[in-house]
């Protein structure tokens, strides 16, 4: 099965998973607490179901292999995010990029190339470059992030 969170707005996939084993799995329930862990319950036939601290570690002979689950998806203990593209402007030369995790260094990437970025000072969620100049009206450019760390925002496709 398949476990994913979306952000509030409902646009933005923030978490993704597969939970289970290599026969059948079966969810009977998905809750969220209010720390952002989520909750799954159900039963498993996979003997290779992922386990910590199960009471029975182990699934009983077939026929009765059956077993039930409550499993927790800590999100808080993911790695730390990267940027985020959520939208592409021009306003005459300007390319404008806003989002979010965006860093100190970070670069606006049009088609791959490093473009000369920098922060709008009263919104440091905003890039802006001069790099629409060379964005012919109604060409398809990807657009990427990329921080001074190394970590890459998603590719969004941008049409002028």
């Amino acid at each position: 099965m398949f476990v994913a969170k979306l952000d509030p707005s409902g646009a933005r996939l923030e978490y993704a998973s597969y939970l289970g084993g290599a026969v059948q799995d079966s969810p009977a329930g998905i809750a969220l607490d209010a720390a952002g862990n989520i909750y799954v319950a159900g039963y498993t036939n996979s003997p290779n179901f992922p386990t910590v601290n199960a009471i029975i570690p182990t699934l009983p002979p077939m026929p009765r292999n059956r077993g039930a689950f409550i499993s927790k998806i800590n999100l808080s203990a993911r790695a730390p995010k990267g940027p985020t593209i959520t939208n592409v402007t021009t306003q005459g030369k300007k390319l404008i990029v806003d989002g979010e995790g965006f860093g100190p260094g970070s670069q606006i990437f049009v088609k791959g190339e490093p473009q000369t970025t920098q922060i709008d000072e009263q919104n440091p969620g905003r890039l802006i470059s001069k790099a629409a100049k060379r964005i012919a009206r109604g060409q398809v450019v990807m657009i990427q992030v990329r921080n001074s760390d190394g970590s890459l925002s998603n590719e969004f496709d941008f049409v002028r």
